[in-house]
């Protein structure tokens, strides 16, 4: 490829994607405009009669659970329990996990305890390679 394609190709680049982020705007404004219409309106369901396309509105539910909540919860619900091996039976839900202390391993990294070749196989390595479109400020 000629250094005149590559340019082309770049110019051409530019200008998709920035048509590409206007879709995307606008495509995200309109799903916005529609849900709040069909939500508003009780409608679950469009069918064009022409095309017999059709879209749909579905109420996605999402839950996740806060951890440190959960623990406390956990450990509340078993110092409030008087039988003994059910108070153990709840407790069994809390798991110890092992982790490395990074001030202690850095430290002994530092004083030459650890070598950074004794633990290169633990780490992995992911090299990306980006393209993006940094178009000129507005002038004011």
């Amino acid at each position: 490829m000629t250094k005149e394609q590559i340019i082309k190709k770049i110019n051409e680049f530019v200008k998709v994607n920035g048509d590409y982020k206007k879709l995307g705007n606008k495509v995200t404004s309109l799903k916005d405009e529609i849900k709040e219409f069909m939500h508003r309106e009780g409608i679950d369901e469009y069918v064009d009669a022409e095309t017999n396309h059709r879209v749909t509105y579905t109420k996605i539910e999402k839950s996740e659970v806060d951890e440190d909540k959960l623990i406390n919860q956990i450990k509340s619900l078993s110092r409030k329990c008087k039988d003994k091996e059910v108070k153990a039976k709840i407790k069994s839900c809390i798991a110890r996990v092992e982790t490395i202390d990074e001030s202690k391993l850095e430290t002994l990294i530092y004083d030459g305890t650890i070598t950074g070749a004794d633990l290169s196989s633990c780490y992995s390595t992911k090299v990306t390679y980006m393209l993006k479109d940094n178009a000129p400020k507005k002038q004011k």
